[in-house]
């Protein structure tokens, strides 16, 4: 099958950019157009899915849960013998603050005068 159009893909969109520990983010890929493509959409976590499309205009949506702390690139590639098109998105996997505590103590300044 011969490729006609290179691949364009114009959003990778997590429903939320910001997470606590164990939540699951919704990512929708948008591929507008392109023909004969693989996906490749990597969640920066280890995980990630490997598609097929036949032809584009395209929308998937996919679920991944993050479980462990930090700042995590989910990539999407698309590609076929014609180019390559990525998109990156950043995904924060943060500790939820519980309590924030702060302490006011007096200070003694004192003042010395030499005469």
């Amino acid at each position: 099958m011969q490729d006609h159009l290179p691949p364009n893909t114009d959003l990778l969109n997590p429903d939320i950019d910001a997470i606590q520990l164990n939540q699951t983010v919704e990512f929708t890929v948008t591929v507008m157009t392109g023909d004969n493509m693989f996906l490749n959409l990597s969640f920066g976590d280890g995980n990630y899915e490997l598609m097929y499309v036949q032809s584009a205009p395209v929308t998937l949506t996919r679920l991944n849960p993050f479980r462990s702390y930090g700042k995590k690139t989910a990539r999407l590639t698309v590609a076929n013998s014609l180019g390559i098109h990525e998109v990156l998105r950043v995904i924060s996997v943060d500790r939820l603050i519980r309590k924030a505590s702060m302490t006011v103590t007096p200070r003694l300044f004192l003042k010395v005068i030499h005469r």
